[in-house]
């Protein structure tokens, strides 16, 4: 198990843990059946324990006595005895392990509180974009409805991505890697540009590569007992993470507008209008039905600096010949064909 999941735990079973660690704390619960079930098996042995002093030796005797003597064997209750559950040898072995393992997390954190890892956290709201600097020089710009977090010590090159993120990564040395775990994938560089799109919501993780090169790969913690599916990413390709198929590939074509939020404007080389739309309910978070089905063949050229839905309406409808209407979050295309 992770060393910072383990320290949060440590900090919150010691009620010493800030509230921007505690939120790190229970996203990490909850973003995993594994490390949700790890943490509750610490809170549970730590209530067995019984252990409220504040130094605490770490002694595996200690530990035992801890357990053992809070567990009898079933033969010595009453029948009619409701009590604790009872646990067989081997059980007990593995809890008086796991619980030295977290009265030892308790007992670092209790005597070098000051060297236990911070978590630095950034976080952007609806139509919020934010740059952040990191330690080592890299840059990383937010877009909306994201999340960052990173060990503020920064060694090794580590940060954990929740939504979509372009980085631009200082190159250091081959000791020196930049990783960016995002759900269920990593990607692993040394100084390069790129855009990483992770929203837990959707069904695919996307990485485009801008400039130099990165390895894109699945991180899911059942693949370690397989080969690890991966791409080699260079600039003006993109990488795809199909969540559902467990499936890792290169598109025969780099995604469009993947770092429009980032730029600010919509790119159209001779795109049919099928693809136009999927960039258009990505950038204005909208929804597009198409009546005329016929048009999703046609293709638009030009380039849209500060995109808005009332700038490009006028737009899309002379290009097709069609009429946009309007409902809240949803545009209705109607009629059109390809001039």
């Amino acid at each position: 198990m992770d060393d910072k999941y383990i320290s949060l735990i440590a900090k919150y079973l010691s009620g010493d843990l800030e509230d921007k660690e505690r939120e790190v704390l229970f996203e990490l619960v909850n973003s995993s059946k594994e490390h949700k079930s790890y943490f509750e098996e610490m809170q549970s042995l730590w209530d067995v324990s019984g252990e409220e002093e504040e130094n605490l030796e770490v002694n595996t005797d200690v530990a035992w006595a801890k357990v053992a003597g809070r567990i009898k064997p079933q033969n010595e209750r009453p029948k009619t005895y409701e009590g604790p559950k009872v646990f067989r040898i081997g059980q007990l072995l593995r809890i008086a392990a796991v619980l030295v393992g977290v009265l030892g997390a308790v007992w670092m954190y209790n005597n070098f509180g000051e060297s236990t890892p911070q978590i630095a956290l950034f976080e952007t709201q609806d139509d919020e974009r934010r740059e952040i600097k990191l330690p080592d020089g890299s840059t990383v710009w937010l877009n909306e409805n994201s999340k960052l977090t990173y060990d503020e010590s920064f060694e090794p090159r580590i940060v954990d991505l929740e939504g979509e993120a372009f980085f631009d990564v200082e190159h250091l040395d081959s000791d020196h890697k930049f990783e960016i775990r995002s759900g269920e994938t990593k990607t692993t560089v040394l100084g390069t540009s790129f855009n990483v799109r992770a929203y837990p919501e959707e069904a695919q993780v996307e990485v485009t590569v801008e400039t130099g090169r990165v390895v894109f790969e699945e991180e899911k913690k059942k693949a370690i007992k397989k080969e690890k599916k991966k791409v080699i990413l260079t600039a003006g390709e993109s990488g795809v993470y199909k969540k559902k198929e467990e499936d890792v590939f290169k598109p025969e074509k780099v995604i469009n507008n993947a770092v429009a939020w980032k730029k600010k404007q919509l790119v159209f080389d001779d795109l049919k209008i099928a693809e136009v739309i999927t960039v258009l309910e990505r950038y204005f978070d909208v929804e597009v039905e198409v009546e005329n089905k016929n048009i999703l063949e046609c293709t638009i050229v030009g380039t849209y600096p500060n995109p808005s839905i009332e700038s490009m309406t006028p737009v899309l409808e002379a290009f097709l010949g069609i009429e946009i209407n309007q409902n809240e979050n949803k545009l209705t295309f109607v009629g059109g064909s390809c001039k």
